[in-house]
């Protein structure tokens, strides 16, 4: 395949010089001139959506990781959800983070898995 885009990628160079459009070679051929564009771009170069190599501005710190663990690990919030998490603090006028947040920063903990006390339903009798 690499041999096959070489030479559409030279054939399209060869009418860009004979003043043609890009577009309108690329058309000819079928490909878009996006394609085209990624083709001749450095084997190495990565799509900027993914792999990210900047951390988000509103990501949270380790202080507020930790703080988020501490809490939903008090005796008061050990066996709720995150959901009800938020809304008892929200209930004291704390705030520490979205519901969403919660969930994310628990399960990146293993700690999202059932967190009652009692055992979840249809999974009496299994040892556990």
């Amino acid at each position: 395949m690499g041999s096959e885009r070489n030479r559409l990628i030279e054939l399209i160079d060869a009418v860009r010089v004979s003043a043609a459009r890009q577009s309108a070679a690329c058309e000819i051929i079928g490909i878009s001139a996006k394609t085209l564009q990624r083709w001749c771009g450095s084997e190495t170069a990565q799509n900027g959506r993914i792999n990210a190599l900047h951390a988000p501005s509103n990501s949270l710190s380790e202080m507020e990781h930790q703080r988020i663990i501490k809490v939903a690990n008090e005796p008061a919030y050990a066996d709720l959800p995150p959901n009800k998490i938020v809304l008892k603090l929200a209930d004291k006028g704390r705030y520490l983070a979205s519901e969403s947040t919660f969930y994310r920063v628990l399960k990146a903990e293993n700690q999202l898995s059932h967190r009652q006390k009692s055992t979840p339903t249809g999974q009496e009798g299994f040892p556990g």
